[in-house]
């Protein structure tokens, strides 16, 4: 069964259940100290996407021990955490949330990309689907403030290696929980990205360009 929808699937029944197990029954491995935070992916499972196999791959450099403390966890809509382990739990593994506004290249303003001698100029443009996308982010907000309160013991280090909505969850849901995660991104970190490579680099391979995973590596190692 594929749930596939927009919105509503926020409160479909198998994925409100998928998050009550979250949260009454589930506890991470006692041997997972540092939670990892990262995106979900279209193609599930989401350790089949190319963003997750190189993330992978960025693991699997580190020294074993330091491996075997690194707990991934994916901020998903509509489930909001969905455990490494877990994810080919249903419906983890079988979900298709289509939301037109969830990463709006028409909601960056003037967006510029270096292209040759050329210069193609987006701009920004009002849509009528921002205002459910904020309320999304609100409602997955709170569910993952929840899941960081249930889990405030199990870790002693929080890294998010996301972006764009999934950032704006895992943020508001910092802010609602008081528990910290180190971002492994900052504006000066994108916006010299974006000045060398475009910004149209950045949208389609923001995640999983070197530049990214170098930066992800060098965290998870000093971390």
């Amino acid at each position: 069964m594929l749930l596939k929808g927009g919105a509503e699937l926020l409160n479909h029944p198998d994925v409100l259940n998928f998050y009550d197990e979250l949260l009454q029954s589930y506890s991470p491995p006692t041997e997972k100290k540092i939670a990892l935070f990262l995106p979900c992916s279209a193609k599930k499972p989401y350790s089949a996407s190319k963003t997750h196999s190189k993330i992978k791959n960025i693991i699997q450099r580190l020294e074993f021990n330091h491996q075997k403390s690194i707990h991934e966890l994916i901020v998903s809509e509509p489930l909001g955490i969905v455990p490494r382990e877990w994810e080919e739990k249903y419906p983890a593994a079988h979900y298709d949330m289509v939301l037109d506004s969830w990463f709006p290249t028409y909601n960056i303003p003037k967006i510029r990309k270096k292209c040759g001698n050329n210069i193609i100029r987006i701009r920004d443009s009002s849509h009528p689907s921002i205002v459910p996308k904020n309320k999304i982010i609100k409602i997955l907000s709170e569910r993952v403030a929840r899941f960081l309160i249930k889990t405030e013991d199990n870790y002693v280090h929080r890294i998010g290696f996301v972006r764009s909505s999934h950032r704006e969850i895992l943020e508001k849901a910092s802010y609602i929980s008081n528990i910290e995660i180190d971002f492994v991104f900052d504006t000066s970190f994108v916006m010299d990205v974006i000045e060398n490579k475009g910004t149209f680099y950045w949208i389609m391979n923001g995640m999983r360009c070197q530049e990214s995973l170098d930066r992800l590596f060098n965290k998870l190692c000093t971390t």
